[in-house]
This record gives structure tokens, C-alpha cells and sequence, in this order.
């Protein structure tokens, strides 16, 4: 292939082009689901008591949403912690706001609520030392770090995937085999891209787009820090990243003395050759006739780019896709509880949204497979309702002891989508979801039973209702009016937004009191609250039914009669 002219118009125009902005399944996205799968299924027992392994995908996997064509990640890092543990600072109390996996849960709000987290690594300086290495721990701040990296805009993406090639392939990371010496690493990248990106203005990215120019006055900036010797970490800023200083780093600081025309000649010869020497002959012959010739090359990387688009993705997403699908139905999904699912759902949303619809759908499967076998009940009841369910209603579900308490709860989280989903199959499945929590929360014996056992009588009779089964309807209105003493009844009274499409009158009555509630909060001055509106009693609402029910079918033996 001739040389071709090294120009930043070139360079830029060629990663714009060729960086895929979408998440597409690919060998190190399927690599970090592999891990992630393979945890989620695991538990260990902490003092007698079982806890869940919560797996999370960080590091270079979940921070970039671009896919170059010459790949910048190194190795595919999937951090875990078990969920009944907490660090908690010592001295305070334990904080209100918790992620997911332990209890209910813009930009800075995502970043504050997701907390940071407590990792066994110990300093560079103290790995020779043998109890130091095993002992020693440091803040993660990994959580915050993807959110921050996936709102930035592509060519901050695209800035930050050169400059960790550039600083690779010079030798000047530890992870190229260098002394400890070496001081450069991804982290001071992303540490000098995170500064960067808070302190540099929209235009200053935008304006006169050219990627080379960033890159060098970015390097410019780490050779100064180099030479100074500061760095200051991004989250906590009394921690100097470059908290040693030795006889090396000035002339490592030189490296970094890059011109517009040198690092752009650079990223030709060391991204753009690489990534086209990928390319099928016919692409590559393109390339002999551009040396100098402008109009050639320009010629030569669109036909790149259209076969970077066309053929390259499609066939990666496809064969990158075999081995985490193999892992799931060989080795997960048997072994799935209802927390373990709800953990890898939850990462394979983030890394990629088709295997995300596959493992839905193998659980799917082996639900219906195990129901064929035995009776739909325990766990399994609970590893439906967890794929059906958003993850939010799924965690606030699992999060409770097992009580006559916790099954309405599980049967109102289901019923809330019941409502929503009017007409369609998945509200058949979760319409019987909500017929087995009720069930079973009939079972339990606990001091606020009559309550609930009215009330739950009265969601399964509205259920039988909207699916035309209306004697059976009757039988649970029926046990509910039998109750001698409803005085006990108040404390679970039926909650409106729950119940699907009755008739005109019900929802005329709803209606009636979501406004008076609006206008007394309103006059009050007082803050709206409209999201339990309890207008029916028990009692009430069972009479109503019966006679709902009554009237449909004498209505119908009536028209058979004639």
C-alpha cells in the first residue's frame, strides 16, 4: 500500500465515519456477559447468612458507547461484591439512599445515589509487600465513571480512544511491561478527559472539529502535569494521582511534546493502517493509487467506512453472539433464582439490548418447561414475576420477607401492569402472576389477616372478572360480603390505580376522587400526592362487583334463552 499524506482532516473524518455510535454485541461485550452470567448464578455464605454475588461490568467494556475499529480495551474487567456487605465510613450513620441490590433505589443525582465502591487492591508501592497486598484497599469510583463517560458527546469518545492508543502503543503504560517507573496510565487519561470535559466549553470540542488538535493540546496538558508531578484525582481532590516523583517522568513529560502535523502522521500510520489492512482486497487496492493524491484517499476511506457498516458489524454482532448464548441456556438459566435474574438482567441491559431479549425469552422457556412438570409455585412463581415486572417493582418484591404482607404487595406490583397492558398477552401471564401472589397470601396467618383476606378476595374476583370468568368472580365477592365484622378492613382498602377497565361508573368514581384530591392539596397548599387513591371499601367494592357480575350473566342466559 503507498504512503498516503498525513492530515488531521483525514484522521478526523475517518474516526467520525468509522466509530460506531450504537451498542452492538462484540467479542469483548460477549466476554464481559460470560463473566457477568457466570457470577450472577454463584452465593456465599457470610456469617450463616446466604447472600447474592452482584456482578458489574466496568472499566473499558461499559465506558464507551463507540466501537473503533481498532480497539483500545485491554482486558475485560466485571467487579462484584456480595450483597450483604456495606462499607460505611466509620464514624456515620448508614446512608438512606442505597443502589439496587440492597434496597429501593440526570447525570449528578445517578452519579451521588450509585455511591462508590471498596475494592481489594493495594498501592503500586506496597504490592512487593506481602500482608500490604492482601490488606490494603482503595475507592472505586467505576460506578460514577460510566455514567460520566456515556453522557459525553462522540468526539470527547473518540479523543479519549486515541489517547489511550497513543499512550499503548509509545510503550508508556505499566501495562506495557515497563518499570514502576512508568507513572502514565488509562486512569490519568480518563482522570485528564474528565477535567477536560468539565472545564472546556461545548465549542471548544465542537467548533472546527479536528481530533488531532484536541489530542495534542490534551497531551500537552499531561506533559505539564507530568513535570509537576500533580495530577488531581476527579472525585476526591486532596488525592494526587502522581503522588510519586522520580528522575523519569520528566523525560517521559517530553513524549508527550506532540505537534499538530507529527500526531497526526502518527494516528495515520498506527490507527488508519491498521484498520485498513481489516479490509477485503478490493478495499485495500483502493489504497495503492491514493499516495499523495487527496481526492484518491478520500476515495479510498469511504469505502472503508461503507464496508465498516455494511458487512463488518453484522457479522461480528452475529458470531460474538454464540458464546454468551451458549453460556445462558447451558449453564444459567437452570440455575437461576429470582434475585440472580434480576441481577444479569439488569447488566445485560447495559451491555447489549438482543441478549437481554434472549435470556427473557430462554426463562420464558424453561418456566413453561418446569411448569409442565411440576405445579407453578415458590420460586418459580417468583422467577416470572421478576421477568415481568420492571426492575424497580422486581427488587422491591424480593426485598421483603415472605408474608401474607409481601404477596399482596407482589400481587399489587404485578396488578399495576395488568392495568397497563390492556389487551395483549404478556397481561394474560401477569394477570395469573397476580392470581398466585393473592393465593398465596390467603395462606398466611398473621395478625392483619381479615384485612388482607378480604382484599385479597377482592383483587382476585376483579381479575376472574376481566377475563370473563365471572361465577368464580361472584364466589370471591360472595366470601368477602359473608365476613360478619368489617371493621378490621380499613387498613387495606382498594387501591384505584390498580384495577383495569370495570365499566364507566368505576372509573367515573376514580376520577371524582383523583380531582378532590387534586383541589384539596391545591388549596391547601400542600404538596399533590396522587398515587394510591382509596375510595372503596372492601366491603363495597365486593357488593358492587357481585352485582356487576349478577347482571352479566342473567343478561347472557337471557339472550340464550331466545
Amino acid at each position: 500500500m503507498a504512503d498516503f499524506c498525513a492530515c488531521h482532516e483525514i484522521v478526523t473524518e475517518f474516526l467520525l465515519n468509522t466509530c460506531e455510535l450504537h451498542h452492538r454485541l462484540n467479542q469483548d461485550t460477549a466476554r464481559a456477559v460470560c463473566h457477568c452470567a457466570t457470577l450472577a448464578t454463584q452465593r456465599r455464605s457470610l456469617d450463616g447468612v446466604e447472600t447474592d454475588i452482584v456482578p458489574t461490568t466496568t472499566g473499558s467494556v461499559a465506558e464507551f458507547y463507540i466501537q473503533p475499529m481498532l480497539s483500545s480495551v485491554g482486558d475485560i474487567d466485571v467487579m462484584f461484591h456480595y450483597s450483604g456487605q456495606l462499607a460505611i465510613p466509620a464514624g456515620t450513620h448508614p446512608p438512606t439512599q442505597l443502589p439496587g441490590e440492597f434496597c429501593f433505589h440526570h447525570t449528578v443525582d445517578r452519579v451521588v445515589c450509585n455511591g462508590c465502591d471498596v475494592v481489594r487492591v493495594a498501592h503500586r508501592r506496597c504490592r512487593q509487600d506481602e500482608w500490604m497486598r492482601t490488606r490494603q484497599h482503595r475507592l472505586s469510583f467505576s460506578r460514577a465513571e460510566i455514567v460520566l463517560l456515556n453522557s459525553w458527546i462522540p468526539v470527547q469518545q473518540i479523543v479519549y480512544h486515541l489517547l489511550r492508543v497513543f499512550v499503548k502503543k509509545e510503550g508508556l503504560t505499566d501495562s506495557a511491561g515497563n518499570s514502576d517507573a512508568v507513572t502514565v496510565s488509562n486512569y490519568h487519561i480518563k482522570t485528564l478527559m474528565l477535567w477536560a470535559c468539565e472545564v472546556k466549553p461545548r465549542s471548544w470540542w465542537t467548533d472546527d472539529l479536528n481530533v488531532v488538535r484536541l489530542s495534542v493540546e490534551l497531551l500537552r496538558t499531561l506533559g505539564v502535569w507530568l513535570t509537576d508531578a500533580r495530577c488531581r484525582h476527579y472525585f476526591i481532590h486532596d488525592c494526587n494521582l502522581f503522588d510519586h516523583h522520580d528522575c523519569s517522568q520528566p523525560l517521559i513529560a517530553d513524549r508527550f511534546s506532540e505537534t499538530e502535523a507529527s500526531l497526526g502522521e502518527w494516528f495515520t500510520k498506527n490507527c488508519i493502517r491498521k484498520c485498513v489492512q481489516r479490509c477485503p482486497d478490493n478495499v485495500l487496492r483502493l489504497f495503492d493509487d491514493a499516495s499523495n493524491n487527496r481526492t484518491e484517499l478520500q476515495k479510498a476511506i469511504s469505502a472503508v467506512v461503507d464496508w465498516r457498516l455494511s458487512k463488518s458489524l453484522p457479522w461480528e454482532a452475529f458470531f460474538s453472539f454464540i458464546p454468551p448464548q451458549c453460556v445462558i441456556t447451558r449453564d444459567v438459566v437452570s440455575r437461576m433464582t429470582a434475585r440472580s435474574c434480576l441481577l444479569l438482567m439488569r447488566e445485560l441491559v447495559k451491555i447489549d439490548k438482543c441478549l437481554s431479549v434472549y435470556f427473557t425469552a430462554t426463562m420464558f422457556l424453561r418456566v413453561a418447561y418446569e411448569i409442565t412438570r411440576d405445579s407453578f409455585k415458590g420460586e418459580l412463581l417468583d422467577v416470572l414475576a421478576t421477568i415481568c415486572l420492571q426492575p424497580n417493582d422486581a427488587r422491591r418484591c424480593l426485598n421483603a420477607r415472605q408474608s401474607s404482607v409481601l404477596s399482596l404487595s407482589q400481587a399489587e406490583e404485578v396488578m399495576k401492569d395488568v392495568a397497563n397492558n390492556s389487551h395483549s398477552t404478556v397481561q394474560l401471564i401477569e394477570i395469573e402472576l397476580s392470581k398466585m401472589y393473592l393465593y398465596r397470601a390467603l395462606k398466611y396467618k398473621n395478625s392483619d389477616n381479615d384485612s388482607i383476606w378480604c382484599l385479597a378476595n377482592v383483587y382476585l374476583a376483579v381479575l376472574y372478572y376481566i377475563t370473563g370468568q365471572y361465577q368464580t368472580a361472584i364466589d370471591h365477592c360472595t366470601l368477602v360480603e359473608s365476613v360478619q365484622d368489617h371493621s378490621r378492613c380499613s387498613s387495606h382498602a382498594v387501591q384505584g390505580q390498580l384495577l383495569p377497565k370495570i365499566d364507566d361508573e368505576i372509573d367515573n368514581v376514580l376520577g371524582l376522587a383523583v380531582f378532590y384530591k387534586y383541589v384539596r392539596t391545591a388549596a391547601l397548599n400542600q404538596q399533590l400526592q396522587t398515587q394510591c387513591v382509596s375510595v372503596f371499601t372492601t366491603e363495597l367494592f365486593a357488593h358492587y362487583l357481585h352485582i356487576r357480575c349478577l347482571s352479566i350473566t342473567k343478561y347472557r342466559q337471557l339472550i340464550q334463552s331466545h
